[in-house]
């Protein structure tokens, strides 16, 4: 179910996060972004991340799921420590009709998600065509964006779409080297 949910709703909006320019890097900050995460509570980024080492990762496209994933289940089987380490998911959906189905959306993906990690998937139905603005993502090249942050919310290490070796090794040493 939840892949179908992916399907009907990010393909609409990830054509509207257009044309974008290199903006923030590692050393920076993440932009602030707010929105519910599947079990209800608020998640503002990079504040909910404040004091864990955290992988954020963003998805632009119904096919960004399985790439996404790639990332973020890897760092949650390596970094179990919850005192120390998170990850968030943020779909990123927008702000036009998909908005209105917002409920049905994200029951859809409770339904495919399990029931513990419902708090650190953020469908995020704002402005995502100025959010990959601000960070450099070039939506029309790739749908999936990953972001290391230390315990500052500062970026430390990014990567874009799925996971391969070398980038899983180079996430897992920089995130030990932020424990």
């Amino acid at each position: 179910m939840r892949e179908l949910v992916w399907i009907l709703t990010l393909s609409l909006p990830a054509l509207a996060a257009g044309e974008v320019t290199m903006a923030v890097t590692t050393g920076g900050r993440l932009p602030e972004l707010q929105d519910r995460a599947l079990d209800g509570s608020v998640v503002k980024l990079p504040d909910s991340a404040r004091g864990f080492v955290t992988l954020v990762g963003f998805g632009f496209r119904r096919e960004s799921q399985y790439p996404l994933e790639t990332w973020m289940k890897p760092f949650a089987a390596e970094f179990t420590d919850p005192q120390n380490f998170r990850h968030y998911e943020v779909p990123m959906m927008g702000r036009g009709l998909v908005r209105l189905a917002r409920g049905m959306i994200n029951r859809g993906m409770k339904q495919g998600t399990s029931e513990t990690e419902h708090r650190f998937v953020v469908p995020f139905y704002g402005d995502i065509k100025s959010y990959a603005r601000e960070l450099g993502m070039d939506t029309k090249k790739e749908h999936v964006f990953v972001y290391l942050l230390d315990r500052e919310g500062t970026i430390r290490w990014h990567g874009q779409g799925a996971a391969q070796d070398s980038g899983l090794a180079e996430l897992f040493e920089t995130a030990r080297g932020l424990e």
